[in-house]
């Protein structure tokens, strides 16, 4: 990609990650809020339906994106070796080798495993609320 393209990219991907980040901050901040000033126990049933559904594909969205981040990274680091082995020194290999090649988490822990864990994290509780709202709305008798 020519450099003005690949900085939209990244200007695009940072600005979905951010709202997918705001859209569920207010989803559970609403769901709260319904919780504690629902009228109606149907309503609070249907709003955790919504809330659970719209969780989900919120936080489906916010790991497509940083899954696209390391495809992406994953392509620039392999050009980058590739440079790497016109120089003199080997500044990327000497650095992974100091960190044990991502194998130690004492020194070093894959940033995408830690950002992948937060959107199945938020994915979790989504698809409990909507657990939730459908074992709610239908009443045992």
């Amino acid at each position: 990609l020519p450099c003005s393209h690949y900085l939209l990219y990244e200007l695009v991907m940072a600005s979905i990650l951010g709202i997918s980040i705001i859209l569920l901050t207010g989803l559970f901040v609403f769901l709260a809020a319904m919780v504690r000033y629902g009228a109606e126990a149907i309503s609070v049933w249907v709003g955790l339906l919504v809330a659970g559904v719209l969780g989900l594909v919120l936080s489906v969205s916010w790991y497509v994106v940083i899954r696209s981040y390391r495809q992406l990274n994953t392509g620039k680091f392999k050009v980058l070796g590739d440079l790497e082995d016109k120089l003199a020194f080997p500044f990327f290999r000497r650095e992974w080798k100091v960190l044990e090649a991502g194998e130690n988490r004492s020194k070093y822990w894959r940033l995408t495993v830690v950002e992948t864990f937060l959107p199945l994290l938020f994915g979790v509780v989504s698809l409990a609320l909507v657990f939730v709202s459908l074992v709610g709305c239908f009443p045992r008798e």
